[in-house]
């Protein structure tokens, strides 16, 4: 039914998610240099525009993005895809996901910090909170790395804290 749209209408190949569909069983995400706002992307580096619009559709902003342009003055509606693709727009479970690990290089040629800035001030008002904080309680953690970890392409593949952050959040997810 979306693809018929999308060709007939222009809407969107990407329908979003319904996180109250979603039937997973994950214990954790890793999540290195992550996008959680397309609106958000798109209104800090406008360049973005059409590789984000290449996958989510049209764009919810006038067509030339000027200083005085924000979700603010231009609120986007929350079914347009741009904002149903977003993650800061989801959920999780929590009886299902017990840890979030963040990791974000300050080397980062091509994300600065704010996405994941924004999204963990989203799960810190969600209950997500601190290992420190949560690991007596056994709840939902949350660990945030942030360091020289390389550059964008390099997080992955040069060995560094962020891998050491990756490895402790696997054991502690087999040992659950």
């Amino acid at each position: 039914m979306h693809t018929n749209r999308a060709l007939r209408g222009g809407m969107s190949r990407h329908p979003g998610p319904d996180p109250s569909n979603i039937d997973i069983d994950v214990k954790a995400l890793i999540l290195l240099s992550g996008i959680f706002s397309l609106p958000d992307l798109y209104l800090q580096y406008p360049s973005y525009k059409g590789f984000i619009e290449g996958a989510f559709g049209p764009s919810p902003f006038p067509p030339s993005p000027s200083s005085s342009l924000s979700k603010d003055n231009n609120p986007i509606p929350p079914n347009h895809p741009w904002a149903t693709a977003s993650p800061i727009n989801i959920t999780l479970p929590a009886e299902k996901i017990k840890k979030i690990t963040v990791i974000h290089s300050t080397r980062d040629e091509l994300l600065d910090l704010s996405q994941t800035e924004m999204m963990v001030r989203k799960w810190r008002e969600d209950g997500w909170g601190d290992e420190e904080e949560e690991e007596q309680k056994g709840e939902r953690k949350l660990t945030v790395l942030v360091g020289d970890f390389g550059k964008h392409d390099e997080v992955p593949t040069v060995r560094s804290e962020a891998w050491d952050g990756v490895a402790r959040t696997v054991e502690e997810v087999l040992k659950s």
